[in-house]
């Protein structure tokens, strides 16, 4: 069966592209211990159609190519049951958008499920490739845009704290833990790097202060990971 645009949005889908739900996946909390975080959050604004992951260390908020149906929506997509299911590869091919909705009972009241469907956009629309219905997550994603500070350093690109001192031991000693650096280059390429050059920025003021990795293409997209340090 063909979907369009409009048959999507008459049946209550939220489209997301699956690179930008691969590319947060990278940050999802691997502790089962605090399920609050390992789902992803799907979020449907003014700013467009974003997938935000956080394991408390690192931060990925990704902002996908708005198709131009969605509603102001927001889901807490468990990310275990999509990986298991392998609903969405690492590098999607095939796949190339996911089609999300609550549930609803008969007479129309929202469930806490969501039904998943990943679409192949063609020329003349969608193709279903495959489906899943999953619990949504039940709770309170953190607030993670008080962890934003990029516009702080852009007007005090030099600030420092005479609080912020590196500790006499040097194992002690706070800062980024490079080995998280490659693998969010990758999420963020997986990103934004498929519609030509990305442009990218990298700011990071000082050992006690978080790294901010952004980057953007010209079809809107974006990306923006927030390492936090850490004591080495």
């Amino acid at each position: 069966m063909d979907y369009t645009y409009d048959t999507l949005k008459k049946d209550g889908w939220t489209l997301i592209k699956a690179s930008t739900i691969s590319a947060a996946s990278y940050f999802v909390c691997k502790d089962k211990a605090r399920p609050a975080i390992g789902c992803i959050l799907i979020e449907v604004d003014d700013g467009g159609t974003s997938a935000t992951a956080t394991d408390s260390y690192k931060l990925g908020h990704f902002v996908s190519m708005d198709p131009g149906i969605n509603e102001p929506e927001r889901f807490l997509l468990k990310w275990e049951p999509v990986k298991n299911a392998k609903l969405i590869a690492p590098n999607p091919k095939k796949c190339t958008w996911l089609a999300i909705r609550h549930a609803k009972n008969e007479n129309g009241t929202p469930l806490p499920v969501l039904e998943l469907m990943t679409l192949d956009e063609g020329n003349y629309g969608f193709s279903k490739v495959g489906q899943l219905t999953v619990d949504e997550f039940e709770g309170n994603f953190p607030n993670w845009k008080v962890l934003d500070g990029r516009d702080d350093y852009l007007k005090n690109p030099t600030k420092k704290d005479s609080k912020d001192k590196v500790g006499a031991n040097p194992y002690e000693s706070p800062g980024i833990n490079t080995s998280f650096l490659v693998d969010i280059f990758r999420a963020i390429e997986r990103a934004v790097s498929h519609d030509g050059d990305a442009v990218t920025q990298i700011l990071h003021r000082h050992l006690m202060e978080p790294m901010y990795l952004t980057a953007n293409n010209k079809s809107g997209e974006s990306a923006l990971a927030i390492c936090m340090p850490v004591r080495m």
